[in-house]
């Protein structure tokens, strides 16, 4: 792709519809990221599951760490572990969302519960279908 280049306008960049100014924006920001990275052939490279190295990723073993019963039961920042605080209130994730929501321009006031945090991240007033589903994409993405 980088033979094809990566400039804006560049035949690597295929799109399906005229993009925004601020879709434009990302395009020049993610060409800058993609120019940076060197690739080195003469390494080999793979994917490496800490928990097992040896053995590598598996369902139950990915599982069996996460219903392990010696697991922490307060987080990084000292805090009892529950989705919801790990979600939506630890310290060391708050600003997450506020990136997120200035990135895509979404305001509003966060609310405490997970699914309602859900609904109104990801449903506004006057927001298409499309928008929505956008909208949830990046939240499944974030959490």
């Amino acid at each position: 792709m980088c033979a094809l280049g990566w400039e804006v306008g560049g035949e690597a960049w295929s799109w399906r519809r005229i993009l925004w100014a601020w879709e434009e924006e990302l395009i020049v920001e993610c060409s800058h990221l993609v120019n940076n990275v060197v690739l080195q052939t003469d390494v080999l490279e793979r994917w490496q599951w800490d928990p097992d190295i040896d053995g590598g990723y598996t369902v139950s073993g990915a599982y069996h760490i996460l219903t392990a019963q010696n697991r922490p039961s307060k987080s990084g920042c000292g805090h009892d572990e529950s989705a919801s605080h790990l979600i939506l209130h630890c310290d060391i994730f708050d600003s997450l969302w506020q990136n997120v929501r200035s990135w895509i321009g979404v305001s509003g006031v966060e609310p405490y519960d997970i699914c309602d945090h859900f609904f109104k991240f990801t449903h506004h007033i006057g927001s298409s279908k499309k928008r929505t589903s956008f909208l949830q994409l990046i939240w499944l993405l974030c959490v």
